[in-house]
């Protein structure tokens, strides 16, 4: 018995070792093939192709079941497509797997977004922002969210981090954070203060679509000023 004991040992270790070595020899091609899909993916997305993005993406999923980077992007494609429900779908397979990934909520937030799901939408920015404080895109998301659901001081608090954290970085804030922050200020009253965040705007983005509405906003807003300016009695 102990001469079959010592006998077995030695070979179930080298079946042991085969099988690590077989597993190793086919996981080489499948990771190979696998990278050369989410390029190929990659690429179509960049391009806007969102069918072969898809395709690409799901050919990646057949090597490696469970990607994480081929679910979220997948996920991606299905949304700029309009497929709502692949989208949520292909994102919550990664949710389950990674319940700690803020960009898993980052982009569960547009599909809540695109559905009408604005509380949703808020609660998974809010989420990502929590796992990744420094997400400024999830920040600045966010802040237009809460813009369009009157919540203004909520909304100026994260315009002014967006702001301030440009400054301190040595980058320059998002213009659609520089308008809609002139836009709170004006709402509460602060007119010069909103006149002061369009010449900003302006000065940093002379040119584009945000530069024409922050041209044609700082134009009323300078016309209001005017009207209600008191005008210098006349001395007789």
């Amino acid at each position: 018995m102990n001469l079959f004991l010592t006998i077995l040992r030695p070979l179930h270790a080298v079946t042991l070792l085969m099988v690590i070595l077989l597993t190793c020899l086919l996981a080489t091609p499948a990771r190979a093939d696998h990278a050369a899909q989410m390029k190929r993916g990659l690429l179509a997305l960049e391009a806007g192709h969102q069918a072969e993005a898809e395709a690409a993406f799901k050919a990646a999923l057949g090597f490696i079941p469970g990607s994480r980077d081929a679910l979220i992007n997948l996920g991606i494609a299905q949304l700029r497509s309009g497929n709502l429900r692949g989208a949520f779908a292909s994102l919550q397979s990664v949710r389950v797997h990674y319940p700690e990934d803020p960009a898993v909520y980052f982009h569960l937030a547009e599909v809540y977004y695109r559905a009408g799901l604005d509380q949703l939408e808020r609660d998974a920015l809010i989420l990502s922002i929590r796992l990744d404080p420094g997400h400024h895109t999830a920040h600045r998301h966010l802040a237009h969210a809460l813009t369009q659901n009157g919540s203004l001081y909520a909304a100026a608090v994260e315009f002014d981090y967006l702001i301030a954290s440009a400054n301190a970085n040595g980058t320059l804030p998002h213009p659609s954070v520089l308008h809609a922050r002139a836009l709170i200020h004006e709402r509460h009253g602060h007119t010069q203060q909103a006149i002061a965040m369009l010449d900003d705007l302006l000065f940093l983005y002379p040119e584009g679509n945000e530069a024409d509405q922050a041209l044609s906003h700082l134009s009323r807003l300078r016309q209001q000023l005017d009207a209600t300016a008191v005008k210098p009695t006349a001395v007789p």
